[in-house]
């Protein structure tokens, strides 16, 4: 059934009828006002053509065919519609080379009264590596039609050079079929000193079933060579088999690229952002949300790289700022991987992810980020393996399995990371904090505050590790309000440091209920000088399987361990010491002397 589309503001602008009154005005109007006389003397009628014939010859293109039609549009200096003959319904246009538009361009496969004809674009005639339309303006309009058969691109557009402002090339209500791994059906590339700006919606790209090799990719937007600029709108696409991809491959000068991704339903494939390169700045910045992507997750990467190793970045030569707010994935979840001290700024909020969690890796920059209000399996941040520096906010998440987790694992160089938890709901494995560095100079400040975890029994509600193989390092931990159920060990405090380091807990008004071991467990077995100092008052244990309150130093640790814990427990019990010095505390409130 013929579908009613929507008339661009060029349609209306060629009604003939509405032109001559038009004219006339302009006419009555030139006799009143000499001011308004020279503006309108100035502007340019838009033209409207029309595709009366299928045929296609690229060295002589038959008149009214649609080559023929894009050729005379690109000798215009007016925008031009090019529509379709009601007569071509249904039909189909095989180039036999790629259909180039230039210049203010509207190809609409619909007729003059704005009704959808069907038109196919059929690329199984061109030759290897060419795309069926490609677009070199930033001012034009692809929509309406099915594009099918192209081991290339089905729409590849090139940009001009600049991105004049409310200027867009417009893609939109496309059905795009992939037959090849290499096949693209919408591809946006910005070469030096060059800009594309792009508005992609409600197409429908899939991977073509009856073919082994089809899972290229659905939209693929890239920025290279030197100076590129892209700004694009990608909303409300249907993509199967294959997803949606940008890159920002500059290998010089300032390359930027600025994309906003919404309302898309991709299954098979996720979105990727990736900064790369050899040279130059490189800045993205994104927007993803309202997304459904099924079988894969929504990904950010910076690896651009400028000079020579060890890379002494300037911190805004590589930026990722995103912001990436309700989506969906199933079977993979939202990642980021920041390298080379580039700069990643983050917020991620009211997501829903199954099957994969929310991951940070920093392997050598900085990353700032915001995480909240998400529905996902566990959290997860993790530095390695040279140095760098997280700040995080983790607030008013559900987790489902796996938790909050900070590990450190860097092996060189020195690391921050500073992290506030607050207010999370989490179900299965809790909230851990592990220091596995090697070398020197690592710190961890951490608040964690008013959580929620209900244990299956196995894992650690709140833990701190320092397994730490070198020496200076510091974790100072502030825990308070929160509330512990049904876990193994409701605190877990763990001391296994390689040289000289400082651990200071402070905890207050925590209620921990039902660990099957230990209600609070301390153990201080560092192999170099450390200091190990605790503060807990006010906090609650009921019903701990083994002991409430488990504390001791190995024999063979020189660590220092002093501190206060005064604390109400209940139904405590006996502790097998094995080669450990033992405490045990039979009191209601506990003696505030030191714990060795």
């Amino acid at each position: 059934m013929a579908r009613k589309v929507e008339k661009t503001e060029h349609d209306l602008n060629t009604r003939h009828a509405g032109l001559t009154g038009l004219l006339l005005l302009c006419g009555l109007l030139l006799t009143l006002a000499p001011t308004a006389r020279a503006q309108t003397a100035t502007s340019t009628p838009a033209a409207t053509l029309t595709v009366t014939t299928l045929t296609d010859d690229a060295k002589t293109p038959a008149p009214g065919s649609l080559r023929y039609q894009v050729n005379r549009a690109k000798a215009m200096s007016t925008s031009t519609t090019i529509l379709f003959d009601p007569a071509l319904s249904g039909g189909t246009i095989t180039p036999t080379r790629p259909l180039e538009l230039s210049g203010n361009i509207h190809l609409l496969a619909q007729d003059a009264a704005g009704m959808s004809i069907g038109m196919t674009l059929d690329g199984s005639r061109l030759p290897a590596g060419n795309d069926v339309l490609t677009i070199s303006s930033n001012t034009a309009t692809v929509s309406g039609f099915d594009i099918v058969n192209f081991a290339d691109a089905g729409i590849a557009v090139s940009g001009s050079w600049r991105c004049p402002a409310k200027a867009r090339v417009t893609l939109s209500d496309n059905v795009l079929i992939v037959a090849t791994s290499t096949a693209v059906g919408i591809e946006v590339g910005s070469g030096t000193r060059r800009c594309s700006a792009v508005t992609i919606s409600e197409n429908r790209i899939a991977a073509d079933t009856s073919e082994p090799e089809s899972r290229g990719a659905g939209i693929y937007i890239t920025v290279g060579g030197f100076s590129a600029r892209a700004v694009a709108t990608v909303s409300d696409n249907t993509i199967t088999g294959a997803g949606i991809h940008f890159e920002n491959a500059g290998d010089g000068g300032t390359n930027e690229m600025t994309a906003t991704v919404s309302g898309n339903t991709i299954t098979g494939a996720g979105i990727h952002f990736e900064n790369t390169g050899e040279g130059g700045i490189h800045r993205l910045k994104a927007t993803v949300s309202g997304n459904t992507i099924t079988g894969a997750g929504i990904r950010f990467e910076d690896d651009a790289r400028r000079g020579v190793f060890p890379y002494d970045y300037d911190p805004g030569h590589r930026r990722i700022e995103a912001t990436v707010s309700g989506n969906t994935t199933t079977g993979a979840g939202i990642h980021f991987e920041d390298y080379l001290r580039g700069g990643l700024t983050a917020t991620v909020s009211g997501n829903t992810t199954t099957g994969a969690g929310i991951h940070f890796e920093n392997k050598y920059g900085g990353t700032t980020a915001t995480v909240s209000g998400n529905t996902t399996t566990g959290i997860r941040f993790e530095s390695s393996p040279f140095s760098g520096w997280v700040t995080a906010t983790v607030s008013g998440n559900t987790t489902t399995s796996t938790g909050i987790h900070f590990v450190n694992r860097s092996d060189a160089g020195s690391t921050r990371l500073k992290a506030t938890v607050s207010a999370n709901t989490i179900t299965g494995t809790g909230i851990s904090f592990e220091d596995r560095a090697g070398g020197g100079g690592h710190r961890i400040t951490a608040t964690v505050s008013g959580n929620t975890i209900t244990g299956t029994g196995t894992g650690t509600g709140i833990s701190y590790e320092n397994r730490s193989s070198g020496g200076d390092h510091r974790i100072t931990a502030t825990m308070s309000g929160n509330t512990i159920t049904g876990t193994r060990y409701g605190i877990n405090l763990l001391w296994r440091a390689g040289g000289d380091s400082r651990f200071t807990v402070r905890g207050s008004d925590n209620t921990i209920i039902g660990s099957g071991m230990y209600g609070i467990k301390l153990l201080a077995d560092a192999g170099g000088p450390s200091r190990f100092t605790v503060r807990g008052s006010g906090n609650t244990i009921i019903g701990s399987g083994t002991a409430d309150i488990f504390a001791a130093t190995s024999r063979r640790s020189p660590t220092t361990v002093s501190g206060r814990l005064e604390n109400t427990i209940f139904n405590t019990k006996s502790v097998v010491g094995g080669s450990f010095t033992v405490h045990r505390y039979q009191a209601a409130t506990l003696p505030s002397g030191g714990l060795t």
